[in-house]
């Protein structure tokens, strides 16, 4: 059992509450008994997948956010992109996971993704979540280049907002909160690197992911590359 209860059960006793869960959208957010499920994938899209597939499996739907600019995995390769558009045909919303510190003109860098994201994907992008948020992003009220984010007041403040961010509830789990015994509105993020893996501490999860990276490294060069052997190759890797 990881930091985090088992995900299926977790979602369970959110829709035994009553709630309806419902994707992310530029509009304000429902008063009434509404979870608004979003994932940032930060690291890993066959997590995602995973994590995906047992939302849909239990009939919930989900907002998953992909970043063109991460260093940890290329949205755009033939591996990625597979697994996003089958997040997507399973029934959840993809959309653009923006790192506006890389630019120095963000609102033309956003609109420059948008445009990729929405060609590579076929999808239209109304809301987009923010890698890392500073002060400026989160007392931005208006939207960024005519697009709505997910750290407006209307999302974040006007609703009771958590997350699993670096594998703890920020803001106190939502099972415990005011907002879930009044059955009023929570905007929901985790992310599935914290919950897809049986680690019961953080740092253990972080291990074994990195192992588990480590081992699809291996097979991608010995796919791609005739001369290497990952049967000989070192696996006890430093990091």
């Amino acid at each position: 059992m990881g930091a985090f209860p088992e995900y299926a059960k977790f979602i369970s006793e959110i829709a035994e509450a009553g709630y309806r869960f419902a994707t992310m959208s530029a509009g304000a957010p429902s008063p009434e008994t509404t979870i608004y499920l979003r994932h940032d994938i930060d690291f890993d899209t066959e997590y995602a997948l995973r994590m995906a597939k047992i939302e849909a499996q239990m009939g919930v739907a989900a907002t998953y956010y992909f970043m063109l600019s991460s260093d940890s995995y290329n949205p755009l390769s033939s591996y990625n992109s597979h697994r996003i558009r089958e997040i997507a045909a399973l029934g959840h919303k993809i959309s653009l996971h923006f790192d506006p510190v890389i630019y120095d003109d963000m609102e033309q860098g956003l609109l420059r993704e948008v445009a990729v994201f929405r060609d590579a994907f076929g999808v239209p992008v109304d809301i987009i979540s923010i890698h890392r948020p500073n002060e400026a992003i989160l007392s931005h009220e208006g939207e960024i280049a005519g697009i709505a984010h997910t750290y407006q007041s209307r999302y974040s403040k006007d609703v009771f907002y958590c997350s699993d961010s670096q594998g703890r509830w920020r803001f106190g789990s939502p099972l415990d909160s005011q907002a879930f015994a009044n059955r009023t509105t929570i905007h929901l993020l985790t992310h599935p690197i914290w919950w897809v893996r049986g680690e019961a501490e953080s740092q253990a999860q972080l291990d074994g992911y990195v192992s588990d990276r480590i081992e699809r490294f291996l097979t991608h060069i010995e796919a791609n590359c005739r001369s290497f052997s990952k049967a000989l190759s070192v696996h006890n890797v430093a990091y």
